[in-house]
């Protein structure tokens, strides 16, 4: 029996014949609470999980706020024989960036250079115009994008797009108090929200978290090591490659990533 044919409008909004073997792109944004609650940690932990157990899926990891992953996780060294492509820099060229990738252990690497900074117009490299462009036309099946760092305000114009947002969690109080009003806003307004309590240990008080959070359920990852954390940057390779860190964190992300394929 033949697959039946459906239309769906792709991000260049004509529309396309698909069928159901033809994966849809889905986008993912990844934000935080506030600064160290560990946006960029979490993201790249859940890109080499999905790229690990899910083989249908191309995954792309994005900087849409502050830059991180060059410098720790050695990009530099890792395409010092090939080149790596300066997505910013073309995107605020106004040059396509259809079908182009960094590929590096199965993740497409989009992520800030040393060369995109002659083109900076913000603090953070792009304009929102920028990162939209760069949303609907980064390569990939599973668009992941680390916000980590982004403003509220621009944080804002490009959630719309997502199909879905993890918001990490530092349970720390002194961190959690000056996020209540971003809290509030994500669990009102974000589209399909899945909630990450990261750095998880005894000391977290689960039910003050609860009232704090509201009733929303949550996944837990637990308070890595840091001797792991510096040992995979001084090595140049993301935690989730060590063995105690993906022995820690291999549950968590699997149940996160089964929250997550409720809405993706």
């Amino acid at each position: 029996m033949e697959h039946a044919t459906f239309f769906r409008i792709p991000e260049n909004r004509r529309n396309l014949a698909a069928t159901p073997s033809v994966k849809e792109k889905r986008n993912i944004a990844v934000t935080g609470t506030g600064r160290g609650s560990g946006v960029s940690l979490t993201a790249g932990l859940l890109a080499a999980w999905i790229r690990r157990h899910e083989s249908g899926e191309t995954v792309t990891l994005a900087e849409l706020g502050i830059p991180y992953f060059y410098d720790a996780y050695g990009v530099e060294k890792r395409f010092l024989h090939r080149e790596f492509i300066p997505f910013y820099r073309m995107i605020v060229q106004k040059r396509s960036i259809k079908n182009l990738s960094n590929t590096e252990e199965g993740i497409n690497w989009v992520l800030r250079c040393p060369a995109d900074k002659e083109t900076q117009d913000d603090s953070n490299g792009l304009s929102v115009a920028d990162r939209l462009r760069l949303i609907h036309n980064v390569s990939g099946t599973l668009r992941l994008f680390d916000c980590s760092g982004m403003p509220v305000d621009q944080l804002w114009e490009i959630l719309p797009e997502m199909d879905a947002v993890v918001c990490v969690v530092d349970p720390l109080p002194s961190g959690l108090i000056p996020a209540a009003g971003k809290v509030e806003r994500l669990r009102l307004d974000a589209p399909h929200v899945v909630w990450v309590v990261n750095k998880m240990n005894k000391g977290v008080h689960k039910g003050e978290l609860k009232r704090f959070l509201g009733k929303v359920p949550w996944e837990e990852i637990p308070c890595l090591a840091p001797e792991d954390l510096y040992r995979a940057q001084y090595n140049c390779v993301l935690p989730y490659a060590l063995l105690p860190v993906k022995q820690k964190t291999d549950a968590p992300l699997r149940q996160l990533w089964t929250q997550l394929q409720n809405f993706v």
